[in-house]
């Protein structure tokens, strides 16, 4: 953490000078630069404080780039600091479980919920044991004499809220903990997939399954890939004995999985740590630039002739503003922008066009192929020496010069026009006279009378108002004039004019 008050340095903006060209307009704004390295993938937030106890961002994070980062701040009578933001770890593989209360931790009594328990001896919800947490199920199986008995825990998973995912490959498994076995008696399991309608289309088949008396034990069945159009699955036990005397078994069962390990999880929490840095006296100069222009950055110690040097290598416009950060190793330090004196190139090819106005001369001409043009102007007079009237027409390549005085000759030249001024005249003038007037009348024009509306809508009525005459036609068809015509004087007062006025409105309406 540092803060610097830069002293009073003598900043010069523009001086005059020929070495490269003509100086530019400058802005000077002093301040500090904060120097730091980085680390690819990591990020970096500088901060600035007015006391040192309360932060506030200095512009966005940046990103590391494994080089060095600068930047520049323009309040120079301030406390700093740069933040490293270091990713976390990478979070591990996802495994999901979309069995219900596997575990059977929730239920009531000897219910467990989101299991069905059926069947003439059905298992039951206990709290005697457990390979985790409190609870498992007892399947226990005892005949009444050489009654056989049969005990179902099964889980349908979508009624349950969860589902499987056609494609992905699962892994069933569960504990158990065999209390005992006698004669005839069998424990099986089985994993089938459903699809919406929840019909069986793939299944595991009823595999048998025992134990260790008094261990518990894990069942796991790898590599189950749920089958196209799966979404849901079914998990059943089965606890069952033959009709033999003394046919008995009980087992434990918990903590039933059915998994699948998806993408992995979130990266943890980012660590954000003080980043060592160096900080210097700076001044950031900036200057409005030309599209295509080169310009040339340049200091002095003490402003004497030859003692300018560049400060880095030469740039090219685009249009935009450029900038440049200096850091400031002395106490008195000046500064310049330099551009080369290009002349303005005067546009090519004028020519004399077709004005279309009387007194009037048109032109045209192509542009001129120098940066920066911001219009031109046509210089005209009665002589080539005597251009003495102008005319500033924008930055286009034809024009018309209205007003002139009909039969004179008048001397014309076009010239660009940039920041810089204007380009040359030059010898090459061009004469024309203005265009007469044609004589041509216009049959209409805004001051003509129309002829009145032939139907009018007004609040109260619908106006319609036609005139006809009438008409002869000659009797043979070969003869002259065997279409309809009108005899001259004949039916000049032989016409018809109405006048209809409709205030029934349309549609019952006004």
């Amino acid at each position: 953490m540092n803060a610097y008050l830069i002293p009073t340095a003598a900043l010069v903006a523009c001086v005059s000078g020929t070495c490269f060209g003509a100086p530019q307009a400058l802005s000077i704004s002093q301040g500090n630069e904060l120097v730091w390295s980085t680390a690819v993938g990591n990020t970096y937030q500088p901060q600035v404080s007015p006391t040192g106890d309360t932060w506030t961002n200095l512009g966005p994070e940046l990103p590391g780039n494994g080089g060095v980062q600068t930047l520049f701040s323009g309040e120079p009578d301030l406390f700093y600091q740069i933040l490293e933001i270091v990713p976390g770890a990478p979070g591990g593989p996802v495994t999901t479980n979309a069995a219900v209360n596997g575990g059977f931790e929730s239920g009531d009594g000897d219910a467990a919920d989101h299991w069905s328990a059926v069947s003439s001896q059905a298992p039951v919800r206990t709290g005697a044991d457990a390979h985790l947490g409190s609870f498992s199920v007892r399947g226990r199986i005892v005949n009444a004499g050489a009654e056989p008995g049969e005990g179902l825990l099964v889980q349908r998973l979508v009624p349950q809220g969860s589902s499987v995912t056609a494609g992905k490959t699962y892994v069933f498994s569960f504990w158990s903990k065999q209390i005992s076995a006698g004669p005839s008696y069998v424990q099986q399991y089985e994993m089938q997939w459903l699809d919406g309608g929840g019909a069986v289309i793939g299944s595991t088949g009823l595999q048998t399954f025992s134990g260790t008396i008094g261990q518990w034990e894990k069942i796991s069945v790898p590599d189950l890939i749920a089958p196209t159009g799966a979404v849901d699955a079914r998990i059943s036990f089965r606890f069952v004995t033959g009709a033999v005397p003394d046919g008995a078994g009980e087992v434990l069962i918990d903590d039933v999985a059915l998994e699948s390990t998806g993408d992995s999880g979130p990266p943890g929490p980012p660590e954000i740590k003080p980043h060592p840095f160096t900080m210097r006296r700076a001044v950031n100069l900036s200057w409005p630039t030309v599209a295509g222009t080169d310009y040339q950055a340049r200091w002095s110690p003490d402003l004497a002739p030859g003692s300018w040097s560049d400060l880095a290598p030469k740039v090219t416009g685009d249009g935009n503003p450029r900038s440049l950060l200096v850091p400031m190793t002395m106490e008195r330090q000046f500064f310049r922008v330099e551009s080369p004196v290009l002349p303005l190139l005067s546009p090519t090819d004028v020519r004399v066009e077709h004005a279309g106005s009387a007194n009037a001369i048109g032109l045209a001409w192509t542009a001129s192929a120098s940066p920066g043009i911001t219009g031109y102007r046509i210089l005209f007079g009665p002589s080539p020496a005597g251009l003495t009237e102008s005319l500033d027409v924008g930055n286009v390549t034809s024009a018309v010069i209205p007003g002139l005085s009909p039969g004179q000759t008048y001397f014309i030249a076009v010239v660009a026009l940039g920041a810089g001024g204007q380009s040359p005249v030059g010898t090459v003038t061009l004469s024309a006279q203005p265009e007469a007037d044609s004589g041509i009348v216009a049959l209409y024009n805004t001051s003509t009378v129309l002829e009145a509306p032939t139907s009018v809508v007004t609040p109260s009525a619908l106006i319609t108002r036609i005139a006809d005459r009438a008409r002869d036609r000659h009797a043979r068809e070969d003869m002259f004039h065997s279409y309809d015509h009108y005899l001259s004087w004949y039916w000049e007062q032989r016409i018809a004019n109405l006048e209809i006025i409709d205030r029934v409105g349309r549609n019952g309406g006004t």
